[in-house]
């Protein structure tokens, strides 16, 4: 109360609402203010007009003392540093570091998303790739770093049962080699499942008894790339004429028409990864990804997947993916490094032959086809999943610190690279890089099919160098 003037502060409740009108949060402060006739004497209304100067004097001389400070450190009124004189402060200079770092690491999707995106899209929230970020901004996790225990090994410890969603053409071959190769290093404290089947069909819940005892992963995938993978999998290469040379690959680089893809895209199911890997959880509401999804049911079903999960995997940023991954789990670079499944020369093991697989080709057509409502609408909320597993990746990342990461990861590419240099002679994969049928070969060097071929050169190469580095 300031004489006959009154302030009061009001605060409306804030609305976190997932709906089709109104996706993002509002924040509405309010002054009510009342005033009386003023029964002030003269002489108290001059000392209250004397105050007010002075008041106001010191604000002026405010604004001029952070004038002259900006002036001096660089900084400009609208906070950007003016590089000409940011030299001239330390603390200026890592902030621009620290800025500069995020944006070239993270990408350009970050940060800066539309407020106001969800709000103008109404009804047609997946139209809007800026609504997505927004969305999904809202329901991200970090991933613990408290998963070490787990992989303890002790002489009375259950062992750790590690079970991938092998979510089919999401670099799934190499996931199975990864967890077989945690098991196999685990000296038997860890035991693996890895064979194909969603999550309902291996009727995985949120209830299971001995949760402690689980460590459940999952690759997840960009929805175009994945679709595409699967069409040029299955309907082009697998399609295409028996024969084992290369002038069959030759032949098979031939693109098929946009008809052709379009088609095929068109006949893929809806939402295809979240039914995939969501478990079968009680909902208050319906979480049938077969149906068109409210913005409110695409949040949910988002949501339990990510929360069903001890980590998820982003296939677009394998490496960051497996550098956090052994930062969470307390294993060594050496346990996670294994040969791509698909190294062997574009080709795949199909029965008695072995076939030349088709690299995807995005054509202009088959482009303007993934902008599409029908497409975007169809693949929502995967969309919305893919967006918000890279989010919660990025935001593992900098609770990490972007140092350690950046320096993991340079570990990593070595370990790789040393691996593969060294182990070349010894890693055979079903067929050979010119297309020959090998299974004898592939049996002695992988654990099975095409996954982690050449683990045991690897391990010993790690065990002579000590190339086997964990970060703490």
């Amino acid at each position: 109360r300031i004489d006959g003037l009154k302030w009061e502060w009001t605060t409306l409740p804030i609305e976190t609402l997932y709906t089709s009108s109104d996706l993002v949060e509002r924040y509405r402060i309010s002054f009510v203010g009342t005033s009386r006739r003023s029964s002030m004497p003269k002489k108290r209304c001059g000392i209250a007009l004397l105050g007010s100067i002075l008041i106001v004097g010191v604000i002026l001389a405010q604004v001029v003392s952070l004038w002259v400070y900006h002036r001096a450190t660089g900084f400009g009124w609208s906070g950007i540093p003016r590089y000409a004189t940011v030299g001239k402060s330390t603390i200026l200079k890592n902030q621009v570091r620290l800025q500069q770092s995020k944006a070239t690491f993270f990408g350009s999707t970050q940060d800066g998303t539309n407020s106001n995106s969800c709000r103008e899209s109404g009804d047609n929230w997946w139209k809007n790739d800026e609504c997505l970020e927004e969305i999904a901004s809202q329901i991200t996790r970090i991933w613990d770093g408290k998963s070490a225990e787990k992989f303890a090994c002790a002489p009375a410890k259950t062992p750790l049962t590690l079970w991938l969603i092998k979510v089919p053409k999401s670099a799934s071959s190499t996931m199975a080699g990864l967890v077989l190769r945690i098991a196999d290093r685990s000296k038997n404290c860890t035991r693996v499942n890895w064979e194909h089947g969603s999550a309902i069909e291996q009727n995985l819940t949120f209830t299971n008894d001995g949760r402690e005892n689980f460590f459940f992963l999952a690759p997840i995938r960009d929805p175009q790339t994945r679709a595409m993978s699967d069409i040029y999998y299955h309907r082009v290469s697998l399609q295409k004429p028996k024969a084992n040379t290369v002038e069959a690959q030759q032949r098979n680089k031939r693109l098929p028409s946009d008809s052709f893809v379009i088609r095929g895209l068109e006949e893929l199911p809806r939402n295809y990864i979240s039914e995939y890997t969501r478990f079968p959880v009680s909902s208050r509401t319906n979480t049938n990804v077969d149906e068109k999804p409210a913005a409110s049911v695409a949040v949910e079903i988002v949501h339990n997947i990510l929360y069903s999960y001890d980590f998820l995997f982003l296939v677009e940023e394998m490496e960051k993916s497996l550098v956090v991954f052994a930062w969470q789990t307390g294993l060594n670079l050496g346990d996670l490094v294994v040969a791509n499944s698909k190294q062997s020369g574009s080709w795949y093991s199909l029965g008695r032959r072995c076939v030349p697989l088709v690299k995807p080709v995005v054509t202009p057509g088959v482009s303007d086809y993934f902008q599409s409502k029908a497409w975007k609408e169809k693949h929502a909320v995967d969309r919305l999943l893919h967006v918000a597993v890279r989010r919660s990746l990025y935001k593992t990342i900098e609770k990490i610190g972007l140092a350690y990461v950046e320096k993991a990861i340079q570990v990593l590419r070595r370990l790789q690279s040393s691996l593969d240099g060294a182990c070349s002679a010894e890693t055979h994969f079903p067929c050979s890089p010119n297309g020959t049928l090998q299974r004898d070969l592939a049996r002695v060097s992988c654990y099975t099919r095409d996954f982690g071929c050449g683990h045991e050169c690897h391990d010993r190469f790690l065990s002579a160098t000590g190339g086997d580095e964990k970060f703490t």
